[in-house]
């Protein structure tokens, strides 16, 4: 009884199994049609997915192996084919882990790798690299250590050929800003391609492998850098860009450069009663040099002339909390205005006595006024550095915030000093 119904249960499932064959192959035309038309990627996963569970019917009820099943070429290649369409239309739909399972299922050898080097690709360039190192792999890690090392050798000789792109693009766009700059009609356009020759140059560094440190020390880059913010520097000036000419001076790494577009842009900002301006800047590291360019004009200029270097560097001082070396910039102007009014000729200052005494009462209210601010500023300093020395402190000595001299000897006056010794 137990052989006849083994005998007519094989039958059945053989008339099954071969139903299921044919199933098989008709989901997989179900499943082409519906590729072609580009429309419904999942429609295309499910017609796969059927077709691949009527191949295991077939297989179970045929009482065929798996082993068995692949060593048939055209079965064999069916479930290849399958397996793909499910891995391709599954990475169209970000189902990153059944693109996974259907490589790792696949009995045709090549269509894994590509399968597998399409995977890592996608999941590197969609920013998935956690994802991929946390794939199991199994058998497949040193395939995808291949692929990695042979996508990094392709990507080293495509960023090298790229940055030799990008560093004749900004030579190229160097040249175009010469030309525009010799018409003296379009500022605006020689800032653009002076800022379009920068970025092609960083452009250069970033495909090289090249820091910015290492791109500076060589002679050419960083001639020519510095030449283009130099221009990006002196055309936004003269389109009153007065941020981005400052933003153009920080980054030059022409340290000559740097100081002459430094001393022409507070020269500008003072001249063009935009002081308020140049005491916000954050001057990281150029506070000393701004400092020295302004002594030197109020040294150097008319002590009379507009605008007023003393004052300006008064305010520069107040805006930095450096009460002490404000009070004793208001104490020189008054001093500068007493000595140069004493000396100056009476031809200069008008043809009638009238005149010589209006401006000897103008002299002294200016003086009266400086002195006021001298005192004021001092006030604000802590008692014991509340004193001016008789001639300018040494531009190196160093202060604090609130203007106090910490150098050794020069913490208190001359005077205090002695009697604190004695």
């Amino acid at each position: 009884i137990l052989k006849e119904r083994a005998k007519l249960s094989s039958g059945i499932n053989a008339e099954y199994g071969e139903i299921a064959e044919v199933t098989s192959r008709y989901y997989m035309k179900c499943m082409t049609l519906v590729e072609k038309t580009n429309k419904a990627p999942h429609i295309v996963v499910q017609f796969a997915k059927r077709a691949l569970e009527e191949i295991q019917t077939y297989a179970s009820l045929s009482g065929i192996t798996v082993e068995a099943l692949y060593k048939e070429d055209q079965m064999r290649f069916n479930v290849g084919y399958l397996q793909s369409h499910v891995f391709k239309f599954s990475l169209i739909l970000g189902d990153y882990m059944a693109a996974y399972f259907a490589l790792t299922n696949n009995p045709d050898e090549d269509r894994k790798r590509s399968c597998l080097s399409r995977l890592v690709t996608e999941l590197c360039e969609k920013n998935q690299v956690g994802r991929l190192c946390s794939l199991q792999l199994h058998g497949l890690v040193d395939s995808v250590e291949l692929i990695l090392k042979e996508r990094a050798k392709l990507s080293s000789g495509i960023n090298a050929e790229y940055g030799e792109i990008a560093e004749v693009t900004s030579r190229y766009y160097m040249k175009c800003m010469t030309l525009v700059e010799k018409t003296n009609k379009a500022p605006h356009i020689v800032v653009q391609f002076a800022k379009r020759a920068l970025e092609e140059i960083q452009t250069y560094a970033s495909l090289s492998g090249i820091t910015v440190e290492a791109l500076y020390k060589e002679d050419q880059m960083r001639f020519n850098v510095g030449y283009l913010q130099s221009h990006v520097f002196k055309f936004s000036l003269i389109l009153g860009d007065y941020m981005a000419a400052y933003f153009a001076l920080t980054n030059n790494p022409d340290e000559d450069r740097k100081r002459s577009c430094l001393s022409r842009l507070v020269t500008e900002l003072c001249e063009k009663n935009q002081v308020g301006r140049l005491c916000s800047l954050q001057l990281h590291g150029l506070v000393d040099s701004v400092e020295l360019i302004l002594k030197e004009r109020a040294k150097s200029v008319d002590v009379n002339s507009t605008p007023n270097w003393y004052q300006i560097l008064y305010a520069f001082y107040v805006k930095r909390n450096n009460y002490r070396r404000a009070g004793t910039t208001m104490y020189h102007y008054a001093q500068r205005l007493a000595t140069e009014f004493e000396y100056q000729p009476k031809t200069k200052v008008g043809p009638h006595p009238g005149t010589l005494l209006t401006q000897y009462i103008n002299c002294l209210e200016q003086q009266l006024n400086a002195y006021l601010l001298a005192i004021n500023a001092l006030k604000l300093v802590e008692d014991f550095n509340q004193w001016i020395p008789a001639i300018e402190e040494n531009d190196e000595t160093e202060k604090s915030d609130n203007g106090a001299i910490q150098s050794e000897g020069l913490a208190i006056s001359p005077k205090r000093r002695r009697v604190k010794n004695e």
